[in-house]
């Protein structure tokens, strides 16, 4: 029976631990949706920079040189 336990035990903490996520691909995961995110914000900012229409004169202008 003690042997059964064991073995039970071991198996059960290696299930749980293959289902939750450990901190080290936590951290990956989280550092690509911050490139990610970052990525957005810069894409968003020049995105609403062009379509503002001084800005868009400024650049206008500035292509004619």
């Amino acid at each position: 029976t003690e042997y059964k336990w064991k073995v039970t035990k071991d198996e059960l903490l290696d299930g749980i631990s293959k289902e939750f996520v450990t901190k080290g691909l936590f951290e990956a995961e989280l550092k690509r949706v911050e490139m990610k995110l970052n990525f957005l914000i810069i894409l968003m900012i020049i995105a609403l920079t062009l379509m503002n229409p001084v800005m868009a004169e400024i650049i206008k202008g500035l292509l004619k040189l």
